[in-house]
């Protein structure tokens, strides 16, 4: 999410925040697949993470073109 999370916020500030949640989810997508002896996650950070997924989704499809935003809803 570096370098991706630079060039969103240069194209649209207000996306900050959620580029700084979003940072959260490829380490811990890393640590469920490859999760060896660790502990799984409770259930709530799967929840929180799951959350963050969907803010990300939801903030990126406002930004979408109308039809664009309306294909990807089907």
């Amino acid at each position: 999410m570096g370098a991706i999370g630079k060039l969103i916020i240069e194209k649209d500030a207000t996306l900050k925040d959620v580029v700084e949640k979003a940072k959260t989810l490829s380490p811990f997508a890393v640590d469920i697949r490859y999760s060896g002896e660790d502990d799984p996650p409770s259930v709530n950070e799967a929840k929180e993470k799951l959350d963050i997924a969907k803010l990300v989704y939801e903030e990126i499809l406002k930004r979408l073109p109308a039809e664009v935003a309306k294909q990807k809803t089907k």
